[in-house]
């Protein structure tokens, strides 16, 4: 499960068992609806709690190492490179790379090729420990 934020991987945790890798930023996004309506965002403790009682979790600061790429909406490749990195992949995480650059505006290239290897790089610390 490659998640965005911390509730996304939580609500797909039905979906899990005990051997699926779960990849999400720490970062939660909050739905415009909870402040709408005066509610509480789950506490991230118990979000990233319940989700390690039933998968395997990878938490990684994605909007960091997007912003120190260059654009917080690079966050996405951040996750890509991360997802390449766990060796899931039946492919080489080059190919993955190549595919997005090949699709990507010029301007961007460089901002979104340090963020997919800003991924890579921090989950193979994670998986190395």
């Amino acid at each position: 499960i490659l998640s965005l934020e911390p509730l996304e991987a939580l609500r797909n945790i039905p979906y899990a068992n005990k051997k699926t890798k779960v990849i999400t930023d720490i970062n939660p996004i909050i739905p415009f609806t909870l402040n709408k309506n005066r509610e509480k965002f789950p506490n991230l403790i118990d979000i990233f709690k319940e989700i390690q009682n039933n998968a395997i979790l990878y938490k990684i600061d994605a909007l960091a190492i997007a912003k120190n790429s260059g654009s917080t909406i690079s966050k996405n490749f951040v996750l890509l490179g991360a997802l390449s990195a766990i060796d899931i992949l039946p492919f080489d995480s080059k190919i993955l790379l190549d595919i997005i650059l090949d699709n990507t505006y010029p301007l961007y290239e460089d901002i979104n090729k340090k963020a997919f290897l800003g991924g890579m790089k921090i989950m193979k610390n994670i998986r190395d420990g």
